[in-house]
């Protein structure tokens, strides 16, 4: 049997032409068979073993209270960090807090390291892992806080990481969720979403809208850079953003609109001392500015506005 089998996939001795190229393409098929399996196998599993590694670290971070003991407490933490986060800095010293938003399964803790590269590929266990794991930009400072925390995430299509910041598109999924949570490793912060926006980078990575400012050499190029931000977003919402306020900025890649390089950035800032969370109306916004390329693609004109820079 397993004799007829072979002769019936292999080329032998006595078999036409025919049979023969029938017999190549069959095999050939049959690898290539055998390899998308192997493959759709191997990224199940990865996904599965990921969202099961972070379901572990939101439980343990979920179970960490403030009572410590008198040994822990004098363990070698950076000094000020909130206990709550001992855990995750035992697991991973790069740890710098934790983000979570309503409504999604954005629910990880931040890293950061001495380059925007690392963490693409590595996760809290500082493991090869394609999903990577959110990360402050490496120009950001804690204690204070940067005037502009970035953190950067994967969009990943089994909706893990950063995917689900595409809500924000809906003005209505906006609506149920306009309050973030990142909490750093020395404070506990709540940010009001005020502008969700698409922009590209060029071929050597570089913002063809400058939206990754850590920090800002005047008032007024703060301002105006609120200004360029409010005009990119496809929502508008009424969360005012004034010169002392600090921001919080959500970067993913995104793919919807067949462009090269396309971001995905969702922009917060923090709530001030005293302020309620109430975010008041928001609209979606009818013409907002998408990058140049994004005409080219989709067609429409650019809106036209009074002359702003950011530079």
């Amino acid at each position: 049997m397993i004799k007829r089998f072979l002769s019936s996939v292999f080329p032998i001795k006595g078999d036409s032409k025919g049979q023969i190229i029938r017999k190549i393409i069959a095999f050939v098929a049959f690898i290539v068979l055998v390899v998308s399996i192997i493959q759709i196998a191997s990224y199940y599993s990865q996904s599965i073993a990921n969202n099961h590694a972070n379901s572990t670290l939101t439980k343990i971070y979920s179970s960490t209270t403030s009572q410590v003991s008198s040994t822990v407490s004098q363990s070698p933490y950076p000094a000020e960090m909130l206990a709550k986060f001992y855990s995750f800095f035992d697991i991973n010293k790069d740890v710098r807090g934790r983000i979570k938003i309503p409504n999604t399964n954005i629910d990880y803790p931040v890293v950061q390291y001495t380059d925007n590269a690392y963490y693409l590929k590595k996760d809290f266990d500082n493991k090869d892992n394609k999903y990577g794991v959110p990360f402050l930009d490496f120009q950001n400072s804690l204690n204070p806080n940067s005037q502009n925390l970035i953190i950067y995430g994967h969009n990943m299509n089994d909706d893990q990481m950063f995917h689900e910041l595409t809500k924000y598109r809906d003005v209505n999924f906006y609506k149920t969720s306009p309050i973030i949570s990142f909490d750093t490793i020395y404070g506990s912060f709540s940010w009001k979403i005020f502008a969700v926006f698409i922009t590209t980078t060029d071929a050597n990575g570089n913002d063809t809208f400058p939206y990754r400012y850590t920090a800002f050499g005047s008032s007024d190029q703060f301002m105006s850079f609120i200004s360029d931000v409010k005009k990119r977003s496809v929502i508008n919402t009424v969360v005012d953003v004034q010169i002392d306020d600090k921001l919080l900025t959500l970067s993913t890649c995104a793919y919807d609109h067949g462009i090269d390089n396309e971001r995905f950035v969702v922009m917060a800032r923090q709530v001030r001392d005293g302020e309620d969370l109430n975010v008041g109306t928001a609209v979606k916004n009818p013409k907002p500015l998408y990058p140049d390329i994004w005409y080219k693609v989709n067609g429409g004109t650019k809106p036209t506005f009074t002359s702003s820079s950011s530079k």
